[in-house]
C-alpha cells in the first residue's frame, strides 16, 4: 500500500494506492487557520488505539518518501 499527500499552498489532500495501482482520496484538509502557529508540514508514520489500551502492534519495517519531479518554469 502507498500513501500519498499532495499539497498546495495550505490545502493538503490524502490518498493511498493499493497493489493494482489505482489512487483512492482519503480526505482533504484547508488548513489556513494554521497560518499563525504553521512551521511546516511534517510527514511520518503514526499509529493509534484512539486513547484506549491496546495489546495490537503496529509495526513499519521501512517508510520511503519520494517527491514527483520539480515543475519547469512555464507550470508543467
Amino acid at each position: 500500500m502507498r500513501l500519498g499527500v499532495r499539497v498546495r499552498g495550505f490545502h493538503h489532500a490524502f490518498a493511498y494506492a493499493t497493489a493494482d495501482g489505482a489512487w483512492h482520496d482519503l480526505a482533504a484538509v484547508e488548513a489556513a487557520f494554521l497560518a499563525p502557529l504553521f512551521t511546516g508540514v511534517q510527514l511520518g508514520v503514526y499509529a493509534t488505539s484512539h486513547g484506549r489500551p491496546s495489546a495490537n502492534s503496529a509495526r513499519f519495517p521501512w517508510f520511503d518518501l519520494t517527491y514527483p519531479p520539480p515543475r519547469n518554469s512555464s507550470g508543467r
